[in-house]
């Protein structure tokens, strides 16, 4: 049973990706080659429609980049810290909310709700947007690839 817990505790200290943060307010994740928004104009929070956040995304410019976009679920999955709660995303992120954020997506069968996580719980949700509430909005945090 010893054995088993500390395998447990290995794959756990392990699994946990190395993070970074520059100055320009970028979160660098050494295990997807992801870097993460981090700095919002004027330190506030970002709120946006879907199709706002794919805009916001696109037109982003930080730390020298301009190829950012709204991340897919997956990825947005990926900075969930599930040892920790409210909010559930590592400390290296300083910009942090505890309600929903967009990612780019879609429910298979159901356009009108996409994907997204509340970094309260680190649970995925739906969020509904077309149909239901077009001006339905939700936090964001963009995302680009990493060069090597």
């Amino acid at each position: 049973m010893k054995k088993i817990g500390l395998l447990m505790v290995g794959l756990l200290v392990f699994g946990q990706a190395e993070l970074t943060r520059t100055d320009e307010g970028v979160v660098k994740d050494s295990d997807t080659q992801l870097e993460w928004q981090d700095s919002y104009e004027d330190g506030k929070f970002i709120k946006y429609s879907w199709g706002g956040a794919i805009n916001y995304c696109e037109a982003l410019e930080l730390g020298g980049k301009d190829d950012w976009r709204l991340p897919n679920i997956n990825e947005l999955k990926s900075i969930v810290l599930e040892t920790q709660y409210a909010p559930s995303i590592d400390e290296k992120f300083q910009s942090k909310n505890n309600n929903a954020y967009w990612s780019s997506t879609k429910r298979r069968g159901a356009s009108h709700y996409m994907w997204g996580i509340n970094f309260d719980t680190g649970v995925n949700v739906f969020l509904a947007y077309e149909y239901y509430n077009w001006d339905k909005t939700n936090y964001v945090r963009c995302v680009r690839d990493a060069e090597n």
